[in-house]
This record gives structure tokens, sequence and C-alpha cells, in this order.
């Protein structure tokens, strides 16, 4: 018996990133989840099957596990970095489920507030969409155990 495991995205929370400097403000936890839920929807609103699930991850074989637990094709792991009061950068790669190859990582700089950062979300998305396009060669299909 076979089981069609549909392509999806799941997105991650992001990380803090280390920025370098001893003095430097993180990110909350309540704005690294944000900016999961905005990098959702900017996947979303380009026509992606993209949804949050649970956790972060800081590397592609945690990201992996965690979109194996939530039958996801691919799973977006990211992480933010506020360097300065005004500057900040994101980084995102992409990591499918089946075969644990990894696209990315695919960075982007912003100069501005925290509200900089969450809007300028959607040329992150733009970069992350080669690697979660929808195919059909995408999706797989996994041999479901019989019970005896």
């Amino acid at each position: 018996m076979f089981i069609f495991v549909g392509f999806l995205v799941g997105v991650l929370s992001f990380t803090a990133g280390d920025p370098g400097l001893p003095y430097a403000v993180a990110p909350t936890p309540a704005e690294l989840g944000a900016l999961g839920d905005r990098l959702a929807h900017d996947l979303r609103a380009d026509g992606k099957p993209a949804r949050r699930i649970g956790g972060s991850c800081t590397d592609a074989a945690c990201a992996r596990r965690a979109g194996a637990a939530q039958r996801v094709s691919r799973v977006v792991f990211s992480s933010a970095t506020r360097h300065l009061a005004m500057i900040w950068t994101a980084q995102s790669s992409v990591v499918d489920v089946a075969s644990g190859q990894v696209s990315g990582p695919y960075d982007i700089g912003y100069k501005g507030d925290y509200e900089a950062i969450r809007a300028g979300l959607d040329s992150l998305a733009d970069a992350l969409l080669p690697a979660v396009r929808n195919s059909s060669a995408s999706a797989h299909v996994k041999r479901a155990r019989r019970s005896r």
C-alpha cells in the first residue's frame, strides 16, 4: 500500500544569528517567530503550498527531522541577526526532506528597525522560490507499513 505525501513546504521559526558583537541586541523569541509567520505568508502569497511548523533549527539535519515529523516535502530554516540598531540580515536555507539536499543559504540585508526586516521578507521569499517550486518531481511516495 502506498500513501502519497503531497508537496508542502514547512517554515520553521527563525533562530537568532550571531552578530559578532558583544553588545548587539538579539531579536526576541516573539520577533523570530513572527518572522517565520511572515515568511510562510509571503511564500503562500506567491502561490507556494507553505505552512508554519513548530520549532526552529540551526542546521539541515534538525530541519529534516522536523519536516519528516510534520510530513512536509521541504523545510525552510532561517536565522535573523541584528548587527546594530538599524542593520539586520536574514538567512534561509531549504532542505529536501526525502533526499537531504540543501539549497542555500539565501542572504538578504536590511537597513531599518524590526518592521523593516519583517516587511522586507518578501525579498527573501522571492529568493527562496526556485528551491521551493512545486513540481511533480518534488513529490514523493512512501510505502506504508501494514499492521498485522
